[in-house]
């Protein structure tokens, strides 16, 4: 059935807060993409859908590739021409040059479809901690895939209904364990997944699970060098942006350990950082998040949540 131009419009719609910047679309027969952009890397050329060089494969990503510089230059010493300065591009030449395999080269936080025009082959993927959302329904017509499930229910074709394991697990636990969802059909692509969908055959894979592996032939002091070394590398892959970076800060020991570190690679530069509060004193971090802020002198701003804003946001 061929894809509604109508159905993916309402679908970006509804999701328009997640990307305020750019609405792009793309369709072919019976496949369509829709996209909304929040620009971090490459503002001007950085739309999407993007594609490869002959135009074969189509892309949307959310989120960012950390290590797409590295990769780039790598996949420009084999001979792939980029068009982009963006993150994004960096998934499509790598699929051509490595196959599936590419998965396992990526660092970042993603969701994002790539689909090959020529074999007809969707791929849905995850990043390994599942920190940037994606959902998606089988339908008698195919499948609908989005960052929220609000998208999806934008399909008329799709029936709304509970599934009352959900809400039973949401109450008993804080939150509805993958990969279900509140709606019966509707699932999410778990973290370290990817979904495929080659010559109408559907399948779940998995590309990265969790190895513990107990090393103990290392000093402790040597363990807590490697953790600062690896969170440095981590911030200053995080701090690439055309925009300004900023920091979520509590008062807690990772968010101000974050803040010491990124003072240490931007020293003397303006730096904000936002913290939210509360009236109930007994759990508001704002105080010692301030004391924070001013010892690592940041552009420093407070938020107090009220019950007023809870209402507001229903």
């Amino acid at each position: 059935k061929p894809a509604s131009a109508e159905v993916i419009k309402k679908m970006c719609k509804v999701i328009a807060h997640r990307g305020p910047d750019d609405e792009q679309f793309y369709f072919i027969n019976e496949f369509g993409l829709g996209f909304r952009r929040l620009s971090i890397i490459d503002l001007e050329t950085g739309s999407q859908p993007i594609s490869n060089e002959d135009g074969s494969l189509k892309l949307i990503c959310n989120g960012e590739i950390y290590n797409y510089r590295e990769l780039t230059k790598e996949l420009k010493t084999k001979g792939h021409h980029f068009k982009t300065r963006s993150d994004a591009e960096v998934l499509l030449h790598a699929y051509e040059e490595w196959g599936i395999e590419f998965l396992q080269k990526l660092n970042g936080m993603f969701a994002f479809a790539l689909f090959d025009e020529k074999t007809k082959k969707l791929l849905l993927v995850r990043d390994r901690l599942g920190i940037k959302p994606l959902f998606y329904a089988l339908t008698d017509d195919g499948i609908v895939f989005c960052s929220e499930i609000k998208g999806i229910i934008q399909d008329e074709n799709f029936i709304r209904e509970i599934d009352q394991q959900s809400i039973f697990d949401y109450f008993s636990y804080g939150y509805v364990p993958g990969p279900r969802t509140a709606f019966k059909g509707i699932s999410q692509v778990l973290p370290g997944q990817y979904l495929q969908i080659d010559n109408g055959k559907f399948s779940l894979n998995t590309y990265w699970d969790l190895n513990i592996n107990e090393d103990i032939s290392h000093s402790e002091e040597y363990f807590k060098d490697k953790i600062v070394e690896h969170l440095k590398k981590s911030i200053n892959r995080c701090l690439i942006a055309d925009v300004p970076v900023s920091l979520f800060l509590s008062s807690g020991i990772d968010s101000s350990t974050l803040l010491a570190l990124i003072r240490e690679q931007i020293d003397g530069q303006p730096f904000r950082t936002y913290s939210i509060g509360y009236n109930e004193g007994s759990y508001d971090e704002v105080p010692a998040a301030r004391r924070t802020a001013k010892l690592f002198q940041t552009e420093h701003e407070e938020l107090y949540c009220t019950p007023e804003h809870l209402t507001d946001i229903f």
